[in-house]
């Protein structure tokens, strides 16, 4: 079970499809990571966790097919 932030190191995995950090215990806003970082991600689930804040307008610019946010308490 992880916890605490989600780390700016995502940034730095360009081959990234996928990112699955459901069902933890991660504290904190998602990170403003640019799509261009991680240009061939298409699936986000960070639900059920403790999550917070805004979340950034860049998330909006990725070329998703799948983000679930749902069970956090972001604003």
């Amino acid at each position: 079970r992880l916890s605490g932030p989600i780390p700016m190191a995502l940034a730095g995995c360009q081959s990234l499809t996928m990112l699955n950090l459901s069902h933890n215990a991660l504290t904190g806003e998602l990170p403003e990571i640019s799509p261009s970082d991680l240009a061939l991600l298409e699936v986000v689930n960070v639900s059920h966790n403790q999550l917070s804040g805004l979340v950034s307008p860049k998330w909006a610019s990725f070329s998703l097919v799948g983000l679930r946010l749902d069970h956090n308490a972001f604003t």
